[in-house]
C-alpha cells in the first residue's frame, strides 16, 4: 500500500486537531487537483483529497495554509492609523453593514484605477451558498454590502486572480489573509496582482446550520435550498437578517435577538475559538463595526465603520474620499474606548490567553517565520492587556467568554491525546 504524501498528512492532521479555516485555498493551489472542499456534517467547509493517489506530493497546499501554523495577534500599536467615519449616502449608509465605508473604499479604489477590479464575497441568492466575485462593476459591489455570516472560500478566487490581468483588491477574513501573504511570498507574478488586502473584523464564521437553524425557526423550512435570498444586517445598525423563501414569506430577525443566540453560541468552527487574529495582521487594511460610537451617543446611529490602517496609500486613499465629500472620516478615538470593545480579541485579551493555550498545544511554538520580535511584543501586551481587562470585568467573564474557554481547553486535551 502506498503511503500517504506528507502534504497531505499535514492537511489531514488540520482536520483531526481542527486547524482547518475552510479558506480553500490549499484547493486552489493544488497543480492536480486532487483536492476537494466540501461540507462536513457540522457545516463548515473542509479540504479532501479523495484520491491521494493522484497526489503529486509537492507540498504547496501545506505551505499555504493558514490553519496550520500559529499566528501573531493583533495589537494596537500595529496600525499607522485608527480612523472611522461612515458613507454620506444615507441611502446606502442605512443598507450598508456598518456605515458603509469598505464598499465606499472599493468604489473609489476602482474609480481611482488604483485596481482593476475587486475579489469579494457573493450572497446567498436562489438557494445558492455564496460564492467568491470578482467583478468590475462599482454598481455591483453596492449589491454586495452586507454580511454572510457563513463560510466562503475566498481562497479558490485565487485561480481566477493568477489568470486575470490587472490587479486587484482582495476583501476576505483574516484567516484567508495569513494564507494568501504566505502564497504572495512564494509567487511573485501573484504578488503583483493583489494590490491590496482588506480584511474585515471577524469574531468567528458560523457555520450553514447557523443560517439554516434560522430558516427552520423563523419559516419552517427544512434546508436552505428552500431560501430565495439571505441577506445579513442592514436597515439600520446593527440591523437585521431579511430571511425570503421560495414561496414569498419574509422573516425579519433583528441582529440582537438571533446573534445572541445559539447562533452565535453553537454553531462555531473549532479553528476559529483557537484565532489569535481578529483583526488582520496581515492586511493593508481592516475594517468592521466602530462599536464604540454606541456608546457615545444615546441616539440611533445608522452605521460606523473602524478602520485599522497599515498601508499609507489606503490612509490616502481615505482622506481624498473625505476631501470630496464622499464620505465622513475622524481620528478621535480614545484608547480605552479601543479596549472596551475590542480587547478580549486583541493580544492579551482573556479569549487570547486561552487561544494561545490552545494553539501551543496543537500548533509547535518554534513555527518558522515567526519573528522573536512579535513574541516579545506578544509577552509585553499580554501582561499589560489582562490587568486591564481583569479590571474592566471584576475578574468575572462574560457567557460568551465561557463558552470560548471551555471549547479552546477541550480541543487542546484532545489534542494531546
Amino acid at each position: 500500500m502506498n503511503e500517504m504524501p506528507d502534504s497531505l498528512c499535514r492537511l489531514s492532521a488540520a482536520q483531526m486537531k481542527h486547524l482547518c479555516c475552510g479558506c480553500g485555498l490549499c484547493v486552489a493551489v493544488c497543480p492536480t487537483g486532487c483536492l476537494r472542499l466540501l461540507e462536513n456534517t457540522r457545516g463548515h467547509l473542509e479540504a479532501a483529497c479523495p484520491d491521494a493517489a493522484v497526489c503529486a506530493a509537492c507540498g504547496r497546499c501545506a505551505a499555504v495554509c493558514p490553519g496550520l501554523r500559529r499566528e501573531p495577534s493583533y495589537h494596537l500599536d500595529l496600525p499607522s492609523a485608527i480612523v472611522f467615519g461612515h458613507s454620506t449616502d444615507g441611502a446606502f449608509r442605512w443598507n450598508a453593514a456598518s456605515g458603509g465605508l469598505t464598499t465606499e473604499l472599493l468604489t473609489y479604489l476602482l474609480h481611482s484605477h488604483a485596481v482593476d477590479y475587486v475579489v469579494t464575497s457573493g450572497r446567498y441568492e436562489d438557494g445558492r451558498k455564496p460564492q467568491p466575485v470578482v467583478t468590475r462593476d462599482a454598481a455591483q459591489l453596492r449589491t454586495l454590502c452586507g454580511s454572510n455570516y457563513c463560510p466562503v472560500p475566498m481562497g479558490l478566487a485565487i485561480e481566477n486572480v493568477a489568470r486575470l490581468e490587472g490587479r486587484c483588491a482582495l476583501v476576505c477574513l483574516p484567516c484567508a489573509a495569513r494564507g494568501v501573504r504566505r502564497l504572495m511570498e512564494h509567487d511573485r507574478s501573484l504578488a503583483g496582482k493583489i494590490a491590496f488586502i482588506i480584511t474585515l473584523l471577524c469574531n468567528h464564521a458560523p457555520s450553514f446550520r447557523a443560517t439554516a437553524h434560522l430558516a427552520r425557526r423563523h419559516l419552517r423550512l427544512r434546508d436552505l435550498s428552500q431560501i430565495e435570498s439571505i441577506r445579513y444586517r442592514g436597515q439600520g445598525w446593527f440591523g437585521q437578517a431579511v430571511l425570503s423563501a421560495r414561496d414569498g414569506r419574509v422573516a425579519r430577525v433583528p441582529y440582537s435577538e438571533y446573534f445572541a443566540g445559539p447562533f452565535a453560541s453553537h454553531f462555531r468552527r473549532p479553528r476559529c475559538q483557537m484565532c489569535l487574529d481578529h483583526f488582520g495582521v496581515f492586511a493593508d487594511i481592516s475594517m468592521g463595526d466602530a462599536d464604540f460610537v454606541k456608546y457615545r451617543q444615546a441616539r440611533d446611529n445608522p452605521g460606523e465603520t473602524v478602520c485599522f490602517v497599515q498601508n499609507a496609500a489606503l490612509l490616502a486613499a481615505l482622506e481624498d474620499m473625505k476631501a470630496a465629500g464622499r464620505i465622513t472620516l475622524s481620528r478621535e478615538i480614545r484608547h480605552d474606548e479601543l479596549t472596551r470593545i475590542y480587547g478580549p480579541l486583541l493580544a492579551g485579551g482573556h479569549e487570547m490567553v486561552a487561544a494561545r493555550r490552545a494553539v501551543g498545544a496543537i500548533v509547535p511554538l518554534s513555527e518558522p517565520g515567526t519573528p522573536a520580535v512579535v513574541q516579545a511584543r506578544w509577552d509585553v501586551a499580554l501582561r499589560r492587556n489582562l490587568e486591564f481587562h481583569e479590571a474592566m470585568s471584576g475578574g468575572s467573564p462574560s457567557f460568551h467568554l465561557y463558552q470560548a474557554l471551555r471549547t479552546v481547553h477541550r480541543l487542546a486535551n484532545r489534542a494531546r491525546e
